[in-house]
């Protein structure tokens, strides 16, 4: 006898969360940003009237058909990734000048007397008695 499938709304909706939790675990922001667009769609055309349906896939089409329209995206997508791009780059520049001073502050700390050195070399032995 085969198992009856026990999925309802619920399940469906939870299954829905999942995969988007993935997505946007995973780094893939762009997946999820479209997944809720079309989720979004969706739900906009389940609850439009049926008899104003024609005339809104008509104006979809109609937008959709406009050359202007796709290159005003590609313009603010590529002004958001030069943005982002910046962000990182600044982000990651403060970052490695902070583990240069570290770097610096360990290798020169025995000329300002802060750090003082070792008697045994320790990290090639297991033993960690001095």
């Amino acid at each position: 006898m085969p198992e009856e499938n026990s999925h309802n709304l619920w399940s469906v909706a939870n299954n829905i969360v999942d995969q988007t939790t993935k997505l946007i675990s995973s780094g893939n922001i762009i997946g999820a940003i479209l997944l809720f667009i079309i989720l979004t769609c969706m739900l906009f055309i389940w609850k439009y009237p049926n008899e104003e349906l024609p005339g809104l896939v008509r104006i979809f089409y109609l937008a959709l058909s406009n050359v202007n329209l796709f290159f005003y995206l590609l313009v603010a997508a590529l002004g958001f990734s030069v943005v982002g791009n910046y962000l990182q780059y600044k982000k990651y520049h403060k970052e490695i000048e902070r583990l240069t001073n570290l770097r610096s502050d360990l290798i020169h700390g025995l000329d300002r007397k802060d750090l003082k050195p070792l008697n045994k070399h320790l990290s090639s032995r297991f033993s960690f008695e001095e």
